[in-house]
């Protein structure tokens, strides 16, 4: 087997991009997984809600209870303490149990059997059942409904924990007991009762019982807690849709325009209002078509203007070579000189691409070195007198403040640099025109400046001339001869040197280049 199989014993490698996804995790875009994540963050925080609240209300209210029946006990021996000074002893409640239960019903939670003025009190209500009996059942309610339902006796087993209050006990001083029922274990809460300033008896009550209005209540306040979790729930699933729905917009309409951009239409666009992140990704993703819109219509331009440029001066060399081969034009040294200029003209503009092409590719190699930026441009220009001459041109040096300028830097790609804006300088300046070169620094950069007189470049055409093949038609033409390559050339050697170069209108009438590199931090 070959290089690639696998022997015997080998193990297969494992794809993890081929493990087919798990059918427990269905793929839910990400709307839904937010509605999700906020209804579930709501259900869990209602619940939670809900139960301490009712744990809570549930303690609270048991408290509530025994303090209640606490406080109906000590009513109560306050009541058998009276009774026990008025009659001077226990007999008057042996054996009666009916007694003990009127007592226990009217010393329990009032209840509104009547008007005000009909309710009677504890005492009272104890004497008449000792001195004159019970009272009058009230009279039935008109409309035919006959008399209300009479209450289970008093060992009615019914009385439970739905059912009525929890009867008291009552003991003498030795524990014997007087009135009621056994307590269930014996025990319970007990209360002296307190007669003449000596204690007579207990009074036992066992533990207190939720009865059935109390139940009720518990039960409406637990329905009514549902019910408003359950509305907050539902409300909060409608915010949740609807915040959901306000997020993912942008964020959909920001994937349709990344396919368009993907799809190579650089002029797609997304409309925001937003000021927050999203509103920002989208004005990232806006500034980044712009970019790559400019940057296609650079290139289109481009390869339309390298085209355009090679082919002019391969035109003419042709059209020459073709007269002079036909005989229509004489083989002189005029001739060969045109077709000089133009291969010329070829040579320099294929250099000047080569350059440029190099220099975005990174390859291009500088060699920095300290050396005088003053001592360079002078010799520039010495370089550059016959041609100032020739066009003519008055040239002046106006060095700053401070001479010499040490500055770090490719001493050849400087020249080249300087070169060639004195190039675009005499080629574009109209005869006897001005040149004026200023030398200084500025903060920790050293200034060059080059102005010319007439004729100037249009305020809007300033932030372009850096732009490669770029002309200004009007007045730098292609009668002057260049091919819009010598300033793009500049700007990319600035720029390698952690400088700027710009252009300004100039007080002369024409064009200024000032350009600034780095002064050296061990200048003297």
């Amino acid at each position: 087997m070959g290089q690639g199989g696998l022997r015997r014993g080998d193990r297969p490698p494992l794809l993890i991009s081929r493990i087919p996804a798990s059918p427990l995790l269905p793929r839910l875009n990400i709307k839904t997984r937010l509605f999700l994540a906020i209804v579930a963050t709501n259900v869990v925080v209602a619940l939670a809600f809900v139960i301490a609240l009712q744990l809570s209300s549930n303690a609270r209210f048991r408290d509530y209870v025994r303090e209640r029946e606490t406080r109906r006990v000590e009513a109560l021996a306050a009541l058998l303490g009276d009774a026990y000074a008025e009659h001077g002893g226990w007999e008057f409640l042996k054996d009666n149990a009916g007694l003990w239960n009127a007592i226990n019903d009217a010393n329990g939670p009032p209840r509104p059997v009547g008007p005000p003025q009909e309710r009677r009190g504890g005492a009272t209500f104890m004497r008449e059942r000792i001195d004159g009996g019970p009272p009058p059942p009230p009279p039935p309610p008109k409309g035919g409904l006959g008399p209300p339902p009479r209450p289970p006796p008093p060992d009615d087993p019914r009385r439970s924990e739905i059912g009525r209050e929890p009867r008291a006990m009552l003991v003498d001083i030795h524990g014997t007991r007087i009135a009621g029922d056994g307590l269930p274990g014996g025990e319970g809460t007990r209360v002296p009762v307190d007669a003449n300033g000596l204690t007579v008896g207990w009074v036992v009550m066992p533990q207190p019982r939720l009865v059935a209005p109390d139940l009720r209540f518990l039960e409406e306040q637990s329905e009514a807690t549902w019910t408003i979790a359950a509305f907050a729930v539902v409300l909060a699933a409608l915010v949740a849709w609807a915040l959901a729905r306000g997020l993912i917009a942008p964020v959909k309409r920001l994937v349709h325009a990344t396919h368009r951009l993907a799809a190579g239409d650089f002029a797609v666009r997304v409309d925001t209002r937003s000021r927050d992140e999203l509103g920002q990704l989208v004005r990232d993703f806006n500034a980044l078509a712009g970019t790559l819109q400019r940057t296609d219509e650079t290139r289109r331009e481009f390869l339309a203007d390298v085209s355009h440029e090679l082919r002019t001066p391969l035109a003419v060399c042709l059209a020459e070579l073709e007269a002079l081969q036909d005989g229509v034009r004489p083989v002189t040294p005029q001739a060969l000189e045109s077709l000089r200029t133009e291969l010329a003209t070829l040579t320099r503009l294929v250099e000047d691409l080569q350059k440029l092409a190099r220099e975005d590719a990174g390859v291009l190699s500088y060699a920095m070195t300290p050396l005088d930026l003053s001592t360079l441009v002078q010799s520039a220009l010495n370089a550059f007198a016959e041609s100032f001459a020739r066009r003519p041109l008055q040239v002046e040096l106006a060095p700053g403040e401070r001479t010499p300028l040490r500055v770090v830097g490719d001493r050849e790609r400087l020249t080249q640099l300087f070169n060639n804006v004195f190039a675009n300088c005499i080629r574009y300046t109209d005869p006897d025109g001005r040149v004026r070169v200023t030398l200084a620094s500025e903060g920790m950069y050293a200034r060059v400046d080059v102005e010319d007189s007439a004729p100037g470049v249009p305020p809007e055409a300033l932030d372009r001339i850096f732009d490669r093949l770029y002309r200004v038609e009007r007045s730098r033409s292609r009668a002057s001869g260049g091919a819009g390559l010598g300033l793009a050339v500049c700007r990319a050697i600035a720029v390698a040197h952690h400088g700027t170069i710009e252009a300004r209108a100039s007080s002369l009438g024409g064009l200024m280049i000032r350009v600034r590199l780095p002064l050296n931090e061990r200048r003297t």
